[in-house]
């Protein structure tokens, strides 16, 4: 009888775990890794590309010449000095580290500027990406 309920109390654990442990954040973090600047057109696109999906927040600001994009559970895993700016709209595109779980890119701009944000999913050679025209 003793062998019984342990093994009914094992197998009740055993299936716990297995329902649960898909739930369970391995901290694997997220890294972005490649940043593009692209003249298109009239307007400039910029491309964030990373390894998973991500969350973003954009921070509006008051005047419009400055870009400031926080990502939650992410990584710089990329140089932002190979960024070419030559004959677009940004000026200067820095990064730092405002909690220890979210990435913060900001982007100073020749001038006040409409930005689109979209999100693009994977699809062939390409990752996950975040697109944001500058118009």
């Amino acid at each position: 009888m003793f062998n019984s309920v342990k093994d009914h109390f094992f197998k009740k654990t055993l299936i716990i775990l297995i329902l649960i442990l898909p739930c369970v954040s391995f901290a694997i973090p997220l890294k972005m890794n490649k940043v593009e600047l692209l003249n298109i057109s009239e307007h400039s696109r910029l491309v964030f590309s990373f390894t998973g999906p991500f969350m973003y927040h954009i921070v509006p600001t008051s005047h419009g010449s400055k870009l400031t994009i926080d990502f939650r559970g992410t990584e710089l895993a990329t140089s932002l000095s190979q960024v070419k700016f030559s004959h677009s709209l940004v000026k200067a595109i820095q990064s730092r580290t405002v909690s220890p779980k979210t990435l913060q890119i900001i982007i100073a701009l020749h001038q006040a500027t409409i930005t689109k944000p979209f999100v693009q999913k994977p699809r062939g050679r390409f990752g996950y990406r975040l697109v944001v025209d500058l118009l």
